[in-house]
């Protein structure tokens, strides 16, 4: 999302100074490129978190105390909808 911001931010300048419309456009491609990867990002993480969770919840000779099991379930507790799922295997 920043570099979306940054990108409309530098065609906006552009424009202001009038630039050369070739140059423009191609500041518009790229930023049309941004916009495109924003939901294939999240898409990934969604994946990635996915996995992280139903590895966890599977595994049941994982210790708790251990420092990767410890960051993953940090990352974890950072998305809401995830941590939800953790919550429901610790309760469960």
């Amino acid at each position: 999302a920043k570099e979306v911001e940054e990108n409309t931010a530098r065609i906006q300048k552009m424009r202001d100074e009038n630039r050369d419309e070739y140059d423009i456009r191609k500041q518009e491609e790229v930023l049309e490129e941004s916009r495109m990867m924003i939901p294939d990002s999240g898409r990934r993480l969604d994946e990635a978190l996915q996995k992280l969770v139903d590895l966890l919840k599977e595994s049941d000779d994982i210790d708790p105390e251990d420092e990767v099991v410890r960051q993953a379930n940090e990352i974890i507790s950072a998305f809401p909808l995830y941590a939800e799922q953790m919550e429901s295997k610790i309760e469960g």
